[in-house]
Order: C-alpha cells, then structure tokens, then sequence
C-alpha cells in the first residue's frame, strides 16, 4: 500500500502499490513470491463488485472453509456470492423478500437457507431454489445443528425457538426460552449446547440432546450477540447498552467486562485465537 502525507494527514491510495506478476498461478509461486518482496506482504487486496444498488447489506457469512463469502443485500433483495482466491463475485441470485439471516450449508456454499422477513425458509441449491417453507413466526436468527442435522430459527415474536429436522422433513417440539431471542450460537467444538440471548437479559443454554434449557445466564441487559470461543468453555455476551461481558461456563460472574464507546448495541462478536483470559 503506498501512503502519502498530505497536512499531516495519512493518504493511503488502494489502487496502488505492488502486485503479485499475472504468471503467478500456483500456492506454491505465490508463496515464494510473497517471502521474496515485502512490498507484496505489505499490499492491500480488494474485493471487486462487494455493493449493492440500494447501498444496504444485512448479512456477511463466510464459508467454513474460508474460501467463500456470501453477502444479502434489501434493495432489491438479493445475494451475492464471491470467491475470495479470484477476489471476484461468482454469481447474484434474487430472493423473493429481504432476508433476516443466511447460514451456507455446504463448505462451497452450493446449498444455503435463508429466513426471509415474510416468515419463508428458501432452501437454495446450485441451480436455484430448491424448497420453501412457513415458519410458525417471525424469526431473527438461524443456527444449524450439523450433528443432529437440524435448523433451529430464533423467534422474534414467541419466546421459542422452532427446531425443523432436515432429514424427517418436518417441526420438532419447539425450544422453551421463556423470551423471545435475539441471537444463538453454538461451539465449534462438538459440545451439544447452543446459546440464546433473550430480550429479558439472560443467556439461556440449550442442551441440545434432549431439547431442555440447561442452565441461565443472567446478563442484566437485552443480550443481542452471543459467541463461544474455540474450545466451547467461554462464552462472550454482547448488549443493547454496549457492554460486552466474557464468562466461562463454570461461573456465572464475569471474567471480563468491557464497554463500546459508541454506545450502540453489540451487533456480533468474534474470537481471536490466541486470546488468553
């Protein structure tokens, strides 16, 4: 990235700077070729055609392998897909409604649901939309259950969230939250537990072998982000008042606490790997 100073002030210009020679195909020149220049180490990749007409995107999902990035738009409403290796989009698809949230059921995001806001689940395949159904009520949030091959939708409007079996192809006995959610997640690490954060400020935990709330956290505020780290042993709360707290599921005080300075809601939150507590 090349940087200039203009009154004191840092320019950084994105569309110059050094870039990788056009004959570099393989990981392995790529490689070599990144250790040889730090310039190229240096340098600052775009995205190309990540925008939407209506400027407004909802929902930024990546695939679980990392190579893939799929993106929601409103106005129209539509999704973009982009292959992150050839820094391009691979295809636009149009929805029928704006979408709440998307979840890629496929590491090369071949097959994808998307809640929409007039309560449909799209099931996409390669070709396009492969079935649609209602759910009981508005949702804000999907969680799926690879193990048990299930789709769990957040209600916004009940204090339950609808389980549907993907296999059976049908809804199982709804999960009682006492609130309604809005957020969930799950360990990467195989745990059977899922997270909800409810509007009357708990965290509530899902055992997810027998359909039954484990145990409830009490966070004090709205909880509207919920994360676990690698391990499934901490768990982070975010807040309508912009407070996120990090707890380990032993205790119920927190190990950390910390404030946004904007004071607005905690929209997500993400781990870093090496995090220590």
């Amino acid at each position: 990235m090349v940087t200039r100073v203009g009154a004191n002030t840092p320019i950084y210009c994105l569309s110059e700077g050094a870039t990788l020679p056009t004959w570099v195909t393989s990981d392995r020149a790529r490689r070599k070729a990144l250790k040889a220049d730090e310039r190229l180490n240096r340098r600052v990749e775009l995205l190309q055609g990540l925008e939407f007409d209506g400027g407004v995107s909802r929902r930024v999902k990546y695939s679980s392998d990392g190579s893939m990035l799929v993106v929601t738009g409103e106005y129209p409403p539509a999704c973009k897909v982009y292959d992150l290796s050839q820094l391009g989009m691979k295809y636009e698809r149009r929805l029928r409604a704006p979408c709440v949230d998307v979840w890629p059921l496929a590491p090369d995001l071949g097959k994808m649901v998307f809640l929409l806001d007039d309560r449909t689940l799209d099931f996409h395949a390669p070709y396009g939309t492969h079935h649609s159904l209602r759910v009981p009520s508005a949702g804000r949030r999907l969680l799926y259950d690879a193990e048990r091959c299930g789709l769990m939708v957040a209600s916004g409007q009940r204090p339950v969230a609808h389980r549907l079996d993907l296999d059976a192809g049908r809804f199982d006995r709804d999960l009682e939250l006492e609130s309604p959610s809005s957020c969930c997640h799950m360990p990467s690490s195989g745990v059977p537990l899922a997270a909800f954060g409810c509007e009357d400020g708990a965290c509530r935990f899902v055992d997810l072998r027998c359909a039954a709330t484990a145990s409830t956290l009490n966070v004090g505020h709205d909880v509207t982000a919920v994360a676990f780290d690698g391990d499934g042993l901490r768990v982070a709360c975010g807040t309508a008042d912009a407070y996120v707290n990090v707890y380990d599921l032993r205790s119920s005080k927190p190990q950390l606490r910390k404030i946004h300075q904007n004071d607005l809601p905690v929209v997500d939150i993400r781990w870093h790997a090496y995090y220590v507590p």
